[in-house]
Formats: C-alpha cells, sequence, structure tokens
C-alpha cells in the first residue's frame, strides 16, 4: 500500500514541477529602423534574460546573459523587450558581440530567465527594403538550427571545462628546489 502511495506523490510532484515553466514566443520585426524582437502573446515576466542568436550552422551572432549587478538589484530586468538586436539589456554581460545578419540565413534565438524563450527568423530582400520572416519553430529548418546550436554550444562547454580540469605543468619544491622535475625515462 505504501508503493502505490509514493508512486502518487511522486507523480503529483513531478506534475507540479513541469507546469511551473512556460515557453514563450518571441517575433521578429523592425523598430526604428532596426531589428526588434518582442513576445507573441504577453511578456514574461521581469526576469532577468540569458539569450543567444544563432544561425543555421550553430555558430552564435549575438549572446549576452544578466550581471551579477543585474541580478542583485530588485526588479533589475523590467523592461528589456521589445529587444533591440545587438543592444543588450542595460547592466548585461555581452558574450558574443553583435554580428551582422545575412538575408536567407536561418536564425533562432533561445532565451533562459527561469522559462523558455525562442524566436526563429531569416531576412528576405524585396526589392530595395528588407523583411523579416518569422519561422514556425516546428519546420526542419528550424529543428535543425536549433540542433546544431546546441550541439556547438555542448562542444564548447565541454572544450571548456576540459581546459579548467587539466593539470597545469607547475614547479614541485624538492630536492630540486623549485626547478620542474626532470622527465622520466621509460
Amino acid at each position: 500500500m505504501v508503493w502505490p502511495m509514493r508512486s502518487f506523490a511522486a507523480a503529483v510532484l513531478l506534475l507540479g514541477l513541469a507546469s511551473c515553466s512556460f515557453d514563450y514566443h518571441l517575433w521578429g520585426g523592425f523598430v526604428d529602423g532596426r531589428l526588434a524582437l518582442m513576445p507573441e502573446k504577453r511578456a514574461p515576466p521581469g526576469a532577468c534574460p540569458d539569450i543567444a542568436i544563432s544561425d543555421a550552422a550553430g555558430r552564435a551572432v549575438w549572446s549576452f546573459r544578466p550581471s551579477a549587478a543585474m541580478l542583485a538589484r530588485p526588479n533589475g530586468c523590467r523592461n528589456w523587450l521589445p529587444l533591440r538586436y545587438g543592444r543588450a539589456p542595460a547592466g548585461s554581460e555581452t558574450i558574443v558581440r553583435a554580428r551582422t545578419l545575412r538575408t536567407g540565413t536561418v536564425y533562432v534565438l533561445e532565451g533562459y530567465a527561469g522559462d523558455l524563450m525562442q524566436a526563429a527568423f531569416r531576412f528576405h530582400r524585396r526589392g530595395n527594403r528588407i523583411a523579416v520572416e518569422n519561422l514556425d519553430l516546428g519546420s526542419d529548418e528550424v529543428i535543425a538550427a536549433r540542433t546544431a546550436a546546441r550541439q556547438r554550444r555542448d562542444r564548447e562547454d565541454r572544450r571548456d571545462f576540459e581546459a579548467k580540469m587539466r593539470p597545469r605543468n607547475e614547479a614541485v619544491e624538492g630536492p630540486h628546489g623549485d626547478r620542474p622535475l626532470p622527465a622520466e625515462r621509460d
């Protein structure tokens, strides 16, 4: 009798945790002649965003995260939408400076601020004007671009972690003084 009650309690807990997050879709458009990303339906709460925009090959074209000072301020992350491309919210740390965006290239945005924020878009040239096409997040080309971006970030994170964990060739105190020990021969 204890086993079914534990299973039921675990299921209720998991459902409760799963319902705590929300998926916000942003869409691209032009505001004052610059690309801006705005919420599709309702604005995310005043959480501090950690956002990366990548191209279809997974290369980051712009990325920023909240600084420690921004997180420490009460309501330090209000009014960051619409997000204008290349202008991180005041107090944010830029990870990758904004690069020039190209027509025809698929771009994906993934952001985290307690909840997931997503967008996918590309530019088209129409005569002497440029238009933003907002893409379906479930389309094959967007899924492929998002997967490439995640795989690239995972490789970079793994490389950074391994570099931090690699032992350094430091001098050792001992009979040789502060010089490194001589190499051993087989």
